[in-house]
Parts: C-alpha cells; structure tokens; sequence
C-alpha cells in the first residue's frame, strides 16, 4: 500500500529546521521559510494470517491510495538560532546595512526632523539620543564554545559567565527604517526604578552598541521577532522582578536570602496587589517564594542594584548567594563521615564501612563528641549544637511535639496520604 499525505501550512507559518547547528555559511538549514509541506508515506501492509507465519513465510498485498487533508495543530519547534543563521530566511529584497551608515542616517533624520518642528517637543530627553530597535533577536556570539549563536535572555548579559551579545534587528527614527545584523554590545540599561507601573518597564529598556560606547546614542528595545519572544519575556518578568528586589532592599540593611522566603511577597502584595500588572506578573510564577528565582539571577540583581545604588554593595545576600562567602571555610578535621551508632551497625560491614566513624552525642553545653569506637572524648573548636529552632520561636510555642524533641529520640515520617507511585 502506497499513500501519499499533504499537509498544507498556512502562508504565516514558519517552519525551521532547528535541530541542524548551523556554521556561518556552511551546514545553513536549506528549508524555504513558507512553504506548504508534504509528506509521502509508504507502507506495507501484511495480510490477515500474517501473524500466524513466520517472516519468511508472510504474503503481502499492495494497495495503491491517495489520501489528502489538511492537519491543524502542528507548529514547529522554537527556533534556537537567530533567523539570520538559516538560508533562504531572508525576506525579499531585505539589504544588511552597515550601523555606522545607518547611525548617520538615523542622525540626520533626526536633526532633520527637529528643524522642521522646532518649534514642538517631539524628544522626550535631549540628554541622550535613542534610535528604536524592532523585530530583534539576541544572541551569543561565535566565539561562545559551548553555545555559538544560540538565542539567549538578555537578562544573562554583563554577567561573569556572558559579558556580551550580538543582535539583528530594524533600526529606524521617522521614516527611516534599516536591518543590521550581528551588532556587538555589553551595556543594557532598564528605567523606571521605584515606579508603581510595572508594565512601564517594557518600553523603558535600552543598549548601547560597541560602536556607541563613547558617544550617547542608545537603541530602545521596541517589539522583538517572533523567535525571540519568549526570550524577551522571561527578561521582562526578570526586569520586574529586580525592579521589585530594588525596592524591597532598600532600609534593609541585613537581607537575606530568607527574606525571599515569604517576606518579599508579602510585601509587594501589600505594595503593589491592587495593581493588574503586578497580578500578572506573579500568576506567571505561580509561588510566593522566591529564592530559587533569586539565587538564579543574584548575577543580574546584583549589576542592577549595585548600579543603581551603591550602598547596596553591602547586603549580606551578596556573600550568601554571589560570593557564597556567608558559612566560613572550615578546615577538614577528618576524612571519616561521622554517624550515629545505629547506623554505624546497619553499614559498617560494608565496602565503605571503614569510611564511617560511630559517634554518640553528648546532651548539654559541653563542647564534645564522644566516639562509641574508642570512647575518647574528641574536642571541638565550638560547643556541639542540635539544629533546632529556639524555644522562643513561633513554631515551638505552636508545635509541642517539635519542642520536644531530645538527643537520642528516634524520628519518622508519616506517609504522605495523597502521594501516587507509579
């Protein structure tokens, strides 16, 4: 049985062979941009009694069909590379212009443009000129090793691990309009700090190009391509999320990473819960705690606070987080891994038994640990603690049971009614 299965794309559809890493110029994707795909599928279909033979011994039968629909819902996959690394993604006519001439020309239109209405106020601030960057997509450099070319969240930039991206993209300034491609920068600058609005922030986001370094032109970031989106989303949720850091840290001289626990979002609920662009921010994350997406980006926080406000510098986050410098390097005292004496009885037999060293605790303030092995008293440089919240805190005044507990008490944990194990 032969048949054949076309599957018609619609016109706005993009399809893309990402799974290919491309090189420059060479192993490029040669799959057309828009185009109706086909399929043509060829199958063997073995006759009823097939199951009853052996393979030798199957009889087929061939049946010629043609079958044509039209199948919704397929999309394909996110792009991994800007489109600029594909072949046959250009769009017509569609000229790569240099960014110094385009720079001039943006210039001149610009200066053009306030002779002509000198008289209205068409520039929001004369301390910097902004040209609008639309249709971009950012990226790693070639030179990455592990990750040439690859699309990446601007979030990530001026980082220890990736101080700087490429992007492509449509400069423009009034009716001039020009694409450039593979433009080097390191700066990114986001406004509106302090602000109530959160959504301000999508507009309020710019980069200054290598080129631009000694001079006070910036690209504002306007809409990006339709394979960067979800990049510049998760930036933006970012940008809000610092926005947010910022504030919260201020008067808080000894923030923690504990803060973010439930602290934070307390208190951005109670700041900024009337607002629907803070609401939707948090559904996006869907937690109210944050220290797993703060621990994840202390790199950007840190650039933006810091830069933002330099007494910042100082909070006990950056040495939890950042420079992992809040627990003290400790000496290693021994290479044996200390355990209680039961279970020093249920492993000691094994290969790694002379690993283990049998230790029972010894109750009180005394600063010592006696070892069951050789019953000698092994003194310490800081007297031995149990890790239990104090007697003063909320949880023990709540929880008896948690007060309770001593030295030497055997703890279990109860079986979670609703856990499925499959």
């Amino acid at each position: 049985m032969i048949g054949h299965l076309e599957i018609d794309l619609p016109e706005s559809d993009r399809f893309f062979d990402a799974f290919e890493s491309p090189q420059h110029g060479i192993g490029r994707s040669s799959l057309p941009c828009e185009r109706s795909l086909q399929v043509d599928s060829y199958l063997h279909v073995l006759s009823p009694d097939a199951s009853s033979t052996s393979e030798d011994d199957v009889q087929s039968t061939d049946v010629t069909f043609q079958m044509t629909s039209t199948v919704k819902g397929i999309y394909p996959p996110d792009l991994v590379y800007p489109k600029s690394r594909y072949q046959s993604c250009e769009s017509p006519g569609l000229t790569i212009s240099n960014e110094g001439s385009v720079v001039a020309e943006l210039v001149e239109e610009q200066g053009r443009r306030k002779a002509l209405n000198s008289g209205e106020d068409l520039f929001e601030d004369d301390d910097f000129t902004e040209f609008d960057l639309t249709d971009f997509t950012i990226y790693l450099p070639g030179t990455n090793v592990q990750h040439p070319y690859e699309l990446i969240s601007l979030h990530a930039l001026a980082t220890r691990f990736h101080p700087k991206f490429l992007f492509d993209g449509f400069l423009s300034f009034g009716d001039v309009r020009r694409y450039v491609e593979r433009i080097p920068f390191e700066i990114c600058s986001i406004g509106n700090y302090g602000v109530e609005d959160l959504d301000s922030i999508e507009t309020e986001v710019w980069i200054k190009s290598d080129l631009n370094i000694k001079s006070d032109i910036f690209y504002r970031l306007r809409s990006p391509a339709l394979e960067y989106v979800r990049f510049f989303e998760a930036f933006l949720w970012t940008a809000r999320l610092s926005n947010l850091f910022v504030e919260f840290a201020r008067n808080r001289p000894y923030l923690s990473v504990h803060s973010f626990r439930s602290d934070f979002y307390q208190w951005a609920d109670q700041k900024h819960g009337h607002s629907k662009a803070f609401q939707a921010w948090h559904s996006k994350y869907g937690s109210d705690d944050f220290r797993g997406h703060v621990s994840t980006n202390i790199e950007f926080l840190y650039n933006e606070a810091v830069g933002l406000d330099w007494t910042l510098h100082k909070l006990a986050i950056w040495r939890e987080l950042r420079d992992a410098k809040a627990i003290p390097f400790q000496k290693i005292k021994t290479s044996e891994t200390f355990v209680t004496p039961y279970v020093y009885d249920l492993w000691n037999h094994l290969p790694f038994g002379h690993h283990l060293k049998a230790v029972t605790p010894v109750a009180g303030k005394g600063a010592y640990i006696r070892c069951q092995d050789t019953e000698k008293l092994i003194e310490q440089d800081h007297p031995a603690k149990v890790f239990f919240p104090s007697r003063e805190h909320d949880i023990m005044r709540n929880r008896p049971d948690i007060a309770n507990i001593r030295i030497g008490d055997v703890l279990a944990v109860t079986k979670d009614l609703h856990l499925e194990l499959s």
